[in-house]
């Protein structure tokens, strides 16, 4: 292995740990304070998301940082309950409802 190439895996490793531990701090602000999502930098680049135990797109990810960041300048609390994830509904052919099972 050349001294390049040591050199470019401990930058992305270190790139890593950075986006691993300061994923959600902004301009010193922190809008994760209670560590609820995770993100994973694959060595592909590629970012895997976790909230609260549950995988989300990074796209609901960034409108989730977008979010608390707007909540704390309106001076609310950053955090909500919810972050309000949907996942739709089916109808059947006489526009009922289909419950899940």
């Amino acid at each position: 292995m050349t001294m390049s190439e040591t050199i470019k895996q401990i930058q992305l490793r270190v790139l890593k740990l950075a986006i691993k531990e300061n994923h959600s701090k902004i301009l010193g602000v922190d809008f994760d304070p209670k560590k609820e999502m995770v993100v994973d930098v694959k060595d592909d680049g590629d970012c895997e998301v976790e909230y609260k135990g549950s995988k989300m797109n990074y796209s609901d990810y960034v409108d989730e940082l977008e979010d608390r960041a707007t909540r704390k300048q309106e001076g609310k609390s950053m955090i909500r309950n919810s972050i309000g994830l949907f996942g739709g509904v089916n109808f059947d052919k006489n526009g009922q409802i289909i419950k899940s099972s």
